[in-house]
Formats: structure tokens, sequence, C-alpha cells
């Protein structure tokens, strides 16, 4: 909805202990490689614009993309896979929740899919009760 409840404006101006924002870096740097990769960037070339420089981190993400389709279409992932979305999520829409998830469970019996009603892209923060919950149950069915 864009408006940050009260309770999220308090969780914002919320102290960390000292290193916590170098170690959430840390940790979005090791797990997420495109994002590593832009940085690595912009660090080398530091006359380069935000928005090549955001061009560049689209390429990157684009080319990640393709190679994870091609990886489902030939059946590599195998694991019980548990796709999450949110109906309300505008930057991720249903219906591609759906055709991805269809991709998915073609080669993958052990896929599953939760479409969370009152979502957006952050249901996990939204509603995280109901998150863990489903979660938890997923992987204890397993």
């Amino acid at each position: 909805s864009g408006v940050v409840s009260e309770r999220q404006q308090v969780g914002l101006q919320r102290s960390h202990p000292p290193g916590a924002a170098a170690a959430l870096i840390d940790q979005l740097l090791e797990h997420n490689p495109a994002f590593r990769e832009f940085l690595q960037d912009r660090l080398r070339e530091p006359t380069v614009s935000v928005t090549e420089a955001a061009k560049r981190y689209e390429e990157i993400i684009g080319k990640g993309a393709e190679e994870m389709r091609q990886w489902i279409k030939e059946g590599r992932l195998q694991t019980p896979t548990l796709l999450y979305w949110g109906k309300n999520d505008p930057s991720a829409i249903l219906p591609l929740g759906l055709a991805l998830f269809d991709m998915i469970a073609e080669k993958n019996k052990k896929a599953r899919m939760i479409i969370v009603n009152d979502a957006g892209h952050f249901h996990y923060r939204e509603h995280p009760k109901e998150f863990a919950g489903n979660v938890i149950n997923f992987v204890s069915s397993q």
C-alpha cells in the first residue's frame, strides 16, 4: 500500500548492534552473486551513472533468470520446492507465478505452491505467523 504503519516506523527507528549493517551486507553479497557483481562494477568504475549501473544489474539478473529457466526446463530442480506467492504483488504478478509453478511442477513432483491472499512481495513480513506456519508445514512434510 506504500503507507508505513506506526509499528513499522518504530521498527525502522530501532537501533542495531555495531556491525549489524556490515553483517547484513556480507550476507547479501554472499547469497546474491548478481548484486555482488553489480557492486563490483560500481567500485571499478565509480564514474558510471546509477542508470548505467542499473542497466548492467538488469542484464546480470536477466542472464541468471534465463539460466534458471533452462535448468528448470531440463528437470534439474528435483529438491522439494515451495513457491510462495503474494496475490497482490505488483512486481511479481500472479500469472507469472502460476507459469513458473507449471514449469517447475512439470518435471518436479515435489513442487508445491501457496498463494497468499491480501499479500504483496513481502508477505513474510506482512503475515509472518502464516508464512512461518506454511513453511514449517512444508518442510515437515518432506
